[in-house]
């Protein structure tokens, strides 16, 4: 406890915008004012990181600023220089830019396959509907020729019938219409 209302005393003696951050439970702000001095150019400020143990060298404790690409692997500028000397080696940042382009270029690929499999699935889809809809328009088309034929029997028989009905009715009037016919001679003579 006494530790910690030390530090806070020699924080608040030191700076206050450090402070503000404690109490507000902000991150600290970037441009402090003995972060710009010449001592702190060549230092890069970083969020602090709950990960630390990652990002030291298992063997020196030291941060990992190169990355081995024989070894895919990340290591510290000692380890470059003494047990990496002959593996071909470049900045992590840099690696890590080129990484992050390769991820970008990949997923802007998937993307596009994703639309181009996602439209070949509509044109199945549309084209599995229309292969449903000219099966129904099949069995339509059947159902209407089976009909065609039965309505077709139907015309032939009542013609065949009608025919017949008039040649009955023919032969009937063909008899009366020879009586009718000398009655019309009769009937000029007159």
């Amino acid at each position: 406890m006494l530790r910690t209302w030390f530090r806070a005393m020699m924080v608040l003696l030191l700076c206050r915008p450090h402070l503000r951050a404690l109490a507000a439970h902000t991150p600290l702000p970037r441009k402090l004012p003995h972060y710009e001095g010449d001592a702190c150019k060549g230092y890069k400020l970083v969020d602090p990181d709950g990960n630390l143990k990652e990002k030291l060298c298992e063997k020196l404790q030291k941060c990992l600023k190169m990355f081995c690409k024989s070894d895919d692997t990340c290591i510290c500028m000692m380890c470059g220089m003494t047990e990496y000397n002959s593996y071909e080696k470049d900045e992590l940042e840099t690696e890590t830019e080129g990484k992050q382009k390769q991820v970008g270029t990949t997923q802007s690929e998937i993307r596009r396959r994703l639309k181009e499999k996602e439209k070949k699935l509509m044109e199945m889809r549309r084209t599995a509907e229309e292969m449903k809809d000219s099966r129904e328009l099949e069995a339509i088309l059947v159902r209407l020729g089976g009909r065609h034929e039965t309505v077709q029997d139907e015309i032939h028989s009542v013609i065949h019938g009608q025919s017949s009905e008039l040649s009955a009715l023919i032969k009937l009037s063909g008899g009366s219409l020879c009586s009718d016919h000398l009655c019309l001679k009769h009937l000029r003579t007159l």
